[in-house]
């Protein structure tokens, strides 16, 4: 983080209240522009008693020098994934790219979204038309919020 500068510490400074509020306010927008329907306004809309902002957690790459950090996911998470997504002849591959999330640029990160949704001639994914797909991924990347340490 120190290093790309990508995001900002806040300190002891919460900003979940403000989120939650913006968030729904951006909800409500797209349910009354028609963008969601009723249903996903619903399931999407967060509820105040039910969220915290997200952890971060880290394993030291002991093999590299000065011990750099990897963030890691919840084994869980993926699993639940997997078993959705994969299928027999599925190959799964990782890749270490040096700072890759805090690396992709906002804008170019929510064009090469659209553009793979577009290649796959997608008009929608679930029951979410991709224009609100994309409208929801640049919501995420400008609002996007964890807790480290303590802050």
């Amino acid at each position: 983080m120190e290093k790309t500068q990508a995001y900002q510490c806040l300190g002891t400074i919460d900003p979940l209240p403000d989120l939650i509020q913006r968030t729904n306010k951006y909800l409500l927008d797209l349910r009354l522009a028609k963008w969601i329907t009723q249903k996903q306004y619903e399931q999407l809309s967060i509820k105040p008693n039910e969220v915290e902002l997200a952890h971060l957690y880290y394993l030291p790459k002991a093999h590299k020098l000065g011990t750099p950090l990897r963030p890691i996911i919840s084994v869980k998470q993926l699993q639940q994934w997997s078993t959705v997504n994969m299928c027999q002849d599925t190959i799964f591959c990782t890749i270490d790219v040096t700072d890759l999330y805090t690396m992709v640029p906002q804008i170019e990160g929510v064009l090469s979204l659209r553009k793979m949704l577009d290649q796959l001639k997608l008009k929608q994914v679930g029951k979410l038309k991709v224009e609100t797909i994309i409208r929801l991924s640049r919501f995420v990347m400008k609002n996007n919020y964890f807790s480290y340490n303590g802050q």
